[in-house]
């Protein structure tokens, strides 16, 4: 499924299907944790790039800022922000780079 989304996706579309009701908020929430777990993990392991494995982990944070809001940390409100805005800049690159 992954590999045909990524395919439609280079031909600058986002095909989507009907809602199923499948999966629930809290278990896509727990499933960006999971994949986190497992990126951090072959981190650590030395398996990974540090570069890609933060790749990873920044659009995992795009996720999960889009499925629940991303708790504010206590002092650094600024510094999320400012996170999240060079994220979004990012994926509006990115988003640009499939369309050439």
């Amino acid at each position: 499924m992954m590999q045909m989304l990524a395919s439609e996706r280079t031909r600058g579309e986002r095909p989507a299907g009907p809602s199923r009701d499948y999966i629930t908020k809290e278990a896509a929430l727990d499933a960006v944790l999971l994949v986190f777990a497992e990126v951090d993990e072959r981190l650590q392991a030395g398996e990974l790039d540090p570069e890609r494995a933060t790749h990873v982990m920044t659009m995992l944070v795009a996720i999960r800022e889009y499925i629940e809001p991303l708790p504010e940390p206590p002092g650094d409100e600024a510094l999320l922000a400012s996170d999240l805005e060079e994220i979004r800049t990012l994926l509006e690159r990115a988003d640009a780079d499939w369309r050439t």
